[in-house]
């Protein structure tokens, strides 16, 4: 192999190493943060029934960003070139469905509704 083919070889294997982990750190994040939201508003006998506006922003944001999850679980797992990326998108799915039907129930039980369908943030 000459070393323009070995470099670039080198290239690409970090380039994806770098993808998958930043897809990882964004998997993780998404999850710590729904994990956070449910276990902070886990009813007790005395908890009120309504919630502040803050944390009904942040349950809002935390199923946006689930059904963002999901969206690019889908993308990896149909469109991914490798096995170990389609594996990733499938585990992404998987995982982060799991989670937004938690979401969904801790919703419910607060009176806060979900957006039903998955809109792409826009920022400028």
């Amino acid at each position: 192999m000459n070393t323009n083919t070995e470099l670039n070889t080198h290239t690409a294997e970090q380039g994806n190493t770098s993808f998958l982990k930043i897809i990882s750190k964004s998997a993780s994040v998404t999850l710590g943060m729904a994990l956070l939201a449910v276990g902070l508003m886990v009813p007790r006998a005395n908890a009120e029934t309504t919630i502040s506006m803050a944390d009904t922003n942040f349950i809002l944001a935390a199923a946006q960003g689930g059904m963002t999850e999901v969206k690019l679980g889908e993308l990896a797992a149909t469109n991914g070139m490798r096995d170990d990326v389609k594996n990733f998108g499938q585990m992404m799915v998987k995982d982060h469905t799991a989670i937004n039907d938690d979401l969904k129930a801790l919703a419910a039980q607060k009176g806060v509704t979900l957006p039903t369908v998955w809109m792409p943030s826009i920022r400028r």
